[in-house]
Order: structure tokens, then C-alpha cells, then sequence
């Protein structure tokens, strides 16, 4: 009996020794830069939503099947990193139908999507009673029309050659037109309509009576800024102030994102832009962020 007790202690030391060795055997072990792979599956699903979205947000339409396996190409290279996403938004922005979409989203959006045969239309008007002497006394005003409607009409070859601040310049001379005008009559519609337009509020009361007083060819003050025509006024509004520019990040955040975007992200987007007038660069690097992907 002794002998048998004797026996089972040694055996369940000795299993209790296995044991202990067994689990050192098998402890985990931390390998160094041992990442594990993407999952393809869903970054492939990902990936072509992203190319579809750019070419309709880019361009407001999807991309050819070519258009598509040519994006996926750039994308797939860097897995869909944000220089790979920087990159295949260069391509796209570099179509040559980039700049006329631009304008043709001004145009809905400012001026009820007026045909641009309206525009010239008008003005072979407006040349052709400029010619008549019954209409002698109206020649400065007249001219004061043709003039800026020439100058509307040369929005698509120059938004391209006007780069930098292509977009702010476009956005001048069409709230700068016979057209706006007409749709938004009287000084004080003017200047309301470009701050909604624009700035996505109301003037408060010393901007609009500095505002005014300026488009009416009197001394004003807008944005801290003096000056006494309708032309101070707008290339105060669209080239000095901050706040055409905010409003800029603004509209492209409603536009992508479906929100505002918070006071921080608005000055880091904002401050470059006004300082570069670079409108394209402004919308990559709201197309290559995270959440526009998808991603969070």
C-alpha cells in the first residue's frame, strides 16, 4: 500500500512537470513589423465605390469601364493610401471636360442654369441697339453691358488660364452680368443674395449698408476694406476677405460630405486656399479624406 501511494505522488509530479513544460513549449512569441495582410475583399468593394464617386463629384458623371480599371490601377498600387487617392484625383481632375463642369455648376447654381446662347444672344442686343440713335442716350450703360456680358462669355477659355483664383474670378463676373441682375434686382438684393450665395448667411445691418453705399458708387466699408464701386465691392468680397474663401470649404463639405465642417477644419482648408487661390488643390483634399472613402 505504501508503495502504491508512493507511486501515484512521483506519477502526478511527474505529469505536473510535463504539464509545466508544455506550456513554456508553446508560449505566444511577439514577431517584429508581423502585420497582418488587408482584407481585398471588401478594399476592392471600396475601392471602385471610391473611383464612381470621384468622377460623379469631379465631373457629374460615372467613369467609362477604361476610366474605371484606370483609376483602380493608381488606387490599387498604395492600397487605397492617401497619396494614392492624391494621385488618382489629378488624373481625373486633369480631363479636359473639368473646367467647363465647373461652370456649368455656377451657372445652376447663381443664374437658373442660364444657356450660354442666352449670354450671347443678349449681347448681340445689346451691340445692336448701341447702334441705333434712338438709343444714343443709353450708349455708356449699354456698353457698361456688353462689356461685362463679353467678359462672362470668356469664362470657359479663361477658367483654366486664370489660375490661380480661376474659381473666385468665375464666380465674379457671374453675379457681375446683366443676367444676376435681373434676378436679384436693386442694391439691396445684390449684396443680400451674394452673401447667401457665398457666405451661406445674411449680411448683418453694417454689411449691408457699407456694401451698399459701395455698389452705389459711394464711399463703404466691407470686410474692414474701403472702397467706392461696384468693382471695390466685389473684389473685396471675392479676393480680400476670409470669408469668401470659409465659405468655399463650406459648400464643398455640404457638397461631399453632407455637413459642415467645424471651425478647425474650415481654418485649415480656408487659410491655404486664400493664400494660393487653388481651388484644386482645396478639393483633393476633401476627396482624399477617410470619410469621404468611406472609411470611418
Amino acid at each position: 500500500m505504501f508503495i502504491r501511494l508512493r507511486f501515484q505522488v512521483l506519477l502526478s509530479v511527474l505529469l505536473l512537470s510535463l504539464s509545466m513544460s508544455s506550456c513554456k513549449k508553446y508560449e505566444e512569441e511577439l514577431i517584429p513589423n508581423n502585420v497582418a495582410p488587408p482584407d481585398n475583399t471588401i478594399s476592392e468593394v471600396t475601392m471602385q465605390t471610391y473611383v464612381n464617386k470621384v468622377y460623379i463629384s469631379v465631373l457629374g458623371r460615372k467613369p467609362t469601364d477604361l476610366e474605371l480599371d484606370q483609376g483602380l490601377e493608381i488606387i490599387n498600387q498604395g492600397n487605397l493610401s492617401v497619396s494614392s487617392r492624391l494621385a488618382f484625383l489629378d488624373q481625373v481632375q486633369a480631363k479636359s471636360e473639368y473646367y467647363p463642369h465647373l461652370y456649368s455648376l455656377a451657372r445652376q447654381e447663381l443664374l437658373n442654369d442660364l444657356d450660354t446662347a442666352e449670354i450671347s444672344g443678349n449681347k448681340a442686343l445689346f451691340e445692336f441697339l448701341l447702334s441705333q440713335p434712338e438709343y444714343a442716350a443709353y450708349a455708356a450703360q449699354l456698353t457698361k453691358e456688353i462689356v461685362r456680358l463679353d467678359s462672362m462669355m470668356k469664362i470657359p477659355s479663361n477658367l483654366e488660364m486664370d489660375q490661380p483664383f480661376g474659381v473666385a474670378k468665375m464666380h465674379k463676373w457671374c453675379i457681375n452680368n446683366y443676367f444676376y441682375d435681373q434676378l436679384n434686382m436693386g442694391t439691396y438684393n445684390f449684396v443680400t443674395s451674394s452673401f447667401e450665395h457665398f457666405l451661406f448667411r445674411d449680411p448683418s445691418d453694417s454689411e449691408l449698408f457699407g456694401g451698399s453705399k459701395m455698389v452705389d458708387g459711394f464711399s463703404g466699408t466691407l470686410f474692414f476694406q474701403v472702397g467706392s464701386s461696384k468693382m471695390d465691392y466685389l473684389n473685396i468680397f471675392f479676393f480680400q476677405s476670409s470669408d469668401y474663401y470659409q465659405g468655399q470649404v463650406r459648400d464643398l463639405y455640404q457638397r461631399y460630405l453632407f455637413r459642415d465642417p467645424s471651425s478647425e477644419e474650415t481654418v485649415q482648408l480656408a487659410v491655404p486656399y486664400k493664400s494660393t487661390g487653388d481651388f484644386k488643390e482645396l478639393q483633393k483634399q476633401i476627396l482624399a479624406l477617410d470619410e469621404y472613402v468611406g472609411l470611418k
